[in-house]
Order: structure tokens, then sequence, then C-alpha cells
């Protein structure tokens, strides 16, 4: 059930990407989505799921739950979402300019989100749960 739902999950995130992607591509107005605050707020929130054991690193974003094909499928479908992210950055970054407000919705919710994944990205790194090394082929 709950890999059925993750599985859901991927897919949803995959289409938003892809459509995200397209409309970039075409350099057309990505704001569509940056401007959807539920919809932001269920991208961001996406980032959040994990399997709350033992296992999971503490205030870390990548699911290490030690449950292999679960975490697989969870940690595919934040990358989706970590890569929609990317594309509406882009977007927004360049298409802003004094005194827009149309995209604060989207720059409110990276503020809160950034910490979270730079905050993921050196729990991860320092967890001895990991060998970051091995993960790295770095001898």
């Amino acid at each position: 059930m709950i890999q059925q739902s993750i599985e859901s999950l991927r897919i949803w995130s995959e289409t938003i990407r892809n459509f995200t992607k397209k409309i970039s591509d075409r350099k057309g107005n990505v704001g569509v989505v940056a401007k959807q605050k539920p919809l932001l707020v269920l991208i961001f929130k996406i980032l959040c799921i994990h399997v709350s054991n033992s296992m999971q690193i503490k205030d870390c974003v990548i699911s290490t739950s030690g449950l292999a094909k679960l975490d697989d499928l969870i940690n595919e479908t934040k990358l989706k979402v970590i890569k929609i992210l990317n594309i509406l950055a882009t977007y927004v970054f360049e298409a802003i300019q004094v005194g827009d407000k149309s995209n604060v919705a989207f720059i409110e919710l990276m503020g809160k989100v950034l910490p979270l994944m730079l905050s993921s990205l050196l729990q991860f790194c320092k967890s001895d749960k990991i060998d970051i090394s091995a993960l790295l082929g770095v001898r």
C-alpha cells in the first residue's frame, strides 16, 4: 500500500517535471507553476516523506530507512521534485524584476526548504550509518 502511494507520487512528480521542463524548453511561462502556492506546498511536502525508523537519519530528507526498494522509490520521487525546483528557480530568478510580487510564494517556500536541504546533505555526509567514501567511490 505504501509503495503504491509512493509510486503514484513518483509518477505525479515526473509528470509535473516533464510539464515544467517542456514549458521551460519552449521559453514559455513557467511562472504558471511557480505561482501556484498549493501545488508548491505539495511539492515541498514530498521532500519530507520518509519511513520513521532507527535507520532513518534524523533531519535528513534523503530516505535511509534500510528498506532498499522503498528508499529507492522515495528518493527517486524526491529527485524528480528537486528537478522541478531547479527549473522553477531558474525561471523565477531570471524573470524576477524589481517590485514583482508574482513569485513570492515560491521564494517564501524556498526560504524554508533550502535550509532543510542543506541540513540534509550535512546530516547524510556526517552520519555514521552511511559510508560516504564507498558511496562516492573514493578510497
